[in-house]
């Protein structure tokens, strides 16, 4: 009868080989990007190559080269505005910002 399987242990939560599932989950974890990468993107004022700030919060940080350091907060980050638009939203921000902190574009920069 043990030929049969009757004696295996049938949990479900228990892997005959566990060294499998935690090769899948290393797998799993390389997806994401690790925390303070920088990776490459574009200015959303210019659209120039700029990079992207190690994120921090609920807005994506960008370096431009021609509006340097600044943030936008993720609920406006996909409108499309204009260029004037955008570099008024960021002097906005800019003046609120403390001056050891990244600006952040907030909605209220854009619409207001």
């Amino acid at each position: 009868m043990e030929d049969l399987g009757l004696h295996k242990n049938l949990n479900a939560f228990v892997n005959e080989n566990s060294l499998h599932l935690t090769r899948d989950v290393d797998i799993l974890a390389t997806h994401k990007k690790p925390l303070g990468v920088v990776m490459a993107t574009v200015c959303p004022i210019c659209k120039s190559p700029a990079q992207e700030l190690p994120r921090t919060g609920d807005a994506t940080g960008f370096d431009c080269p021609t509006h340097g350091k600044f943030k936008v907060a993720d609920t406006i980050a996909a409108e499309e505005c204009t260029r004037q638009r955008w570099e008024a939203a960021l002097g906005k921000a800019k003046l609120r910002a403390k001056p050891w902190d990244v600006p952040t574009v907030m909605s209220e920069d854009l619409f207001w």
